[in-house]
């Protein structure tokens, strides 16, 4: 099972994070207007656990719905002895989000992977990470 860590940030600036085991969610991070929470007013982006594919790590990061007036960012991301170090991004993506990241990772030892989502409107912003995944490739 993984560990799975939600995070929400409502639009008054109160932020809700909440941790459950779930093998098939990843982590979401995401903005919804305060009162209302249905679907087609939250823009929440998902950040998968990355995996490892032969000599490459890949991670997913992606938005559940139209984010119509959101920057969204993503991130893949490796633990350093001075902390995460980004390997790939793709920032401020307006409305929509959803990639795949897949770099090389041959001949790095035994490192901690994760991916790393942000979410902007405005003044208010959240932000929210995947489980790390330890390998070696």
């Amino acid at each position: 099972m993984l560990l799975v860590a939600t995070t929400v940030l409502s639009l008054s600036g109160s932020a809700v994070a909440s941790q459950e085991k779930n093998s098939a969610s990843p982590a979401m991070v995401g903005l919804e207007a305060e009162g209302d929470f249905s679907a087609l007013n939250q823009c929440l982006l998902r950040t998968y656990q990355p995996y490892k594919n032969g000599s490459n790590v890949e991670g997913v990061v992606q938005s559940n719905n139209y984010c119509k007036y959101h920057k969204l960012s993503g991130y893949l991301q490796r633990h350093r002895w001075h902390g995460w170090s980004t390997m790939d991004s793709v920032k401020d993506k307006s409305d929509y989000l959803h990639v795949r990241f897949v770099k090389s990772c041959k001949d790095s030892g035994n490192q901690n992977y994760r991916t790393h989502g942000t979410v902007r409107r405005g003044t208010q912003s959240g932000s929210g990470s995947s489980p790390s995944n330890r390998f070696t490739c």
